[in-house]
């Protein structure tokens, strides 16, 4: 078994600052895994532009919406003692002197050629990711837990991505409402492999 806290650095590791490429890769796998499909399916065009997303399908869409503003999902056991860091200023460039922060990332759902006629709604998405530096520990606290690793700053909070795609059933084309877990970054804050950190350090 993993310990916690390599298993928490793993699962941190896409939000850490991936980029739109490696983003893109990862929502692709996550709807995927949540379909139980193996490949993307090829979906016509012309099919899919005469395609009427019913009522009870738009309801359950917006109500995940709505609920993932509500709902967060904490990254680690120790998240309560983590103090969030702010966005990060979109008139300044991000440097190595940047604090930790959350920086806007914009999905173009539109612009992925596999999504094309398959992913409905949304056409894209603020995803954000974590970039900028921490403040280390002081060398006390590192000798007495030598397997720490360096802070970082990675998400501690994400919510989930509800999309409404086009799936085969019963040899129609029907829309389906999905939620991908993890997907938007809400807070960033500097962790050290999933180790408690004191609140008195700043970013």
């Amino acid at each position: 078994m993993q310990p916690l806290w390599l298993c928490w650095a793993l699962w941190a590791l896409p939000l850490a600052g991936p980029g739109v490429a490696l983003m893109e890769e990862w929502i692709l796998d996550s709807l995927l895994q949540q379909l139980h499909l193996s490949k993307v399916p090829i979906v016509d065009k012309a099919t899919v532009e005469g395609l009427v997303i019913p009522a009870h399908v738009r309801t359950q869409y917006v109500a995940l919406l709505q609920r993932g503003h509500g709902a967060r999902s904490r990254g680690k056991r120790f998240s309560q003692n983590f103090r969030a860091q702010g966005n990060c200023d979109p008139k300044a460039p991000v440097t190595k002197g940047t604090r930790c922060c959350r920086q806007e990332m914009y999905i173009d759902l539109q612009g992925m050629k596999w999504a094309e006629n398959w992913v409905l709604e949304p056409p894209g998405f603020l995803a954000y990711e974590c970039v900028g530096t921490c403040q280390q520990p002081p060398e006390s606290l590192t000798f007495k837990w030598p397997f720490l690793g360096p802070r970082q700053c990675i998400a501690s909070e994400t919510t989930s991505l509800p999309m409404i795609v086009s799936i085969q059933e019963g040899g129609r084309l029907q829309p389906h409402v999905v939620s991908l877990p993890n997907m938007r970054v809400q807070t960033c804050s500097c962790a050290s492999d999933g180790a408690l950190v004191p609140r008195k350090l700043e970013p």
